[in-house]
């Protein structure tokens, strides 16, 4: 599988770096696991006298390690937030960089005159790092952490139907998988609204919004106007016992979380995510309140980092960017970059402008410009080939579909 795809970036020593692949644990107690993200980087130590080699060694390394943050932080905060924060931000990178790298693979290295080269794989703990960054203010204290609403139907195998608080006649209460996601994201700084709180201390007789399980994008945006929302987390959660069995009367139970999140007032789209998780258990009862935790949980360290880069970054204006697909003579390739494309966060649209032999241009609505939309199409990756991206011009991306190495 080709995982790499050359991604250019300001370096003091060296510019050259591949963001690889965004990974999520996926064992059994991935909940624990923080999620992470390969970046292949070089870096330069500088040889002082002759015997020096292997401190200059070191210092690439070192060197290469910290570009590697830099790459991820980059991504993570706007450019005024790292400009304005700068010193701060340095601390952090240098203080806590053996804690924030899980591991790193040497991949080449070479002595060039004065000077020590390597080229490294390093796995960098995001999550850890984005909670860093709240910790220390950047990211945003939880009193200016943006207020999240819950909007989750949950199907469970105690109750007969949906349940879901904003339905007229429901009860007021919180779910198991609404508990477990919002409590996870409060310990990580944000700010949970209490919507049983709010309408118990409503004026008696005042009228309340009342919707069906699935909400549509104007019903979502009123009811976040409703509970003076920032971020409203919309989705479905389910747990259905699966077939398998075992002696002493535990069952398998599957449960599933699809959730999006959006900003308040615009109604763009931040962060998304789909889980599933297993377990067994003797009990129908407990063993679906476990599940629907479990995946909620796995959840929770996907969608946190994702609502706070969204949140800290301004809405995009949406653009319209060439993309000229080269390659898509293999079709099954071009398909695939395609149904990619289009699940991309911020693409609105897609339309064919024009198609020749080898060589295909898309006309992609974006929500950003067209050096934000190649750096998102770096994070796909493809079981057969790879991508080769490329920035024509302010609103013009190369892309070169290329087979996979065998």
């Amino acid at each position: 599988m080709r995982k790499g795809k050359i991604l250019k970036t300001h370096r003091l020593f060296f510019t050259l770096m591949f963001l690889l692949i965004l990974t999520t644990p996926g064992f059994s107690r991935s909940e624990e696991l923080p999620r992470t993200t390969i970046v292949v980087t070089m870096g330069t130590g500088q040889i002082v006298s002759g015997a020096d080699a292997t401190n200059a060694r070191e210092k690439a390394i070192s060197d290469a390690l910290i570009s590697a943050l830099e790459t991820i932080l980059a991504g993570m905060l706007p450019t005024e937030s790292l400009s304005t924060n700068f010193k701060a931000l340095n601390a952090i990178l240098y203080q806590h960089k053996d804690g924030l790298i899980q591991e790193y693979k040497i991949l080449a290295e070479d002595k060039s005159g004065k000077y020590y080269r390597v080229m490294l794989e390093a796995t960098v703990l995001v999550t850890r790092f984005m909670q860093l960054l709240i910790e220390s203010g950047i990211g945003g204290t939880q009193a200016s952490m943006p207020g999240i609403l819950f909007l989750v139907a949950e199907e469970n195998l105690e109750d007969v139907a949906i349940q879901y608080w904003w339905g007229k006649g429901m009860k007021e209460a919180v779910t198991a998988s609404e508990k477990a996601i919002s409590e996870s994201l409060q310990k990580k700084g944000f700010s949970v609204i209490d919507h049983v709180a709010m309408d118990a201390a409503r004026p008696p007789g005042e009228e309340g919004l009342f919707y069906n399980a699935t909400l549509d994008l104007p019903a979502v945006m009123e009811m976040a106007a409703r509970y003076k929302a920032d971020v409203v987390i919309t989705g479905s959660a389910q747990v259905v016992r699966a077939a398998n069995t075992m002696g002493g009367g535990l069952k398998s139970f599957t449960g599933k979380l699809s959730i999006k999140a959006y900003r308040a007032g615009t109604g763009t789209e931040i962060a998304s995510a789909e889980k599933t998780a297993v377990l067994a258990d003797k009990d129908d009862i407990t063993g679906s309140k476990a599940v629907l935790s479990k995946v909620a949980l796995m959840t929770a360290q996907d969608i946190g980092p994702m609502i706070l880069s969204g949140w800290i970054k301004p809405d995009r204006k949406e653009t319209d960017v060439t993309v000229n697909v080269y390659g898509t003579n293999e079709l099954s390739h071009f398909v695939a970059f395609r149904e990619a494309l289009s699940k991309t966060q911020g693409v609105k649209g897609i339309q064919l402008k024009e198609m020749e032999s080898g060589r295909t241009t898309l006309l992609v609505r974006y929500q950003g410009d067209a050096n934000e939309l190649a750096n998102t199409l770096l994070l796909n990756s493809f079981e057969n080939f790879g991508l080769n991206i490329n920035l024509l011009a302010e609103s013009t991306i190369k892309v070169e579909m290329v087979p996979a190495p065998q």
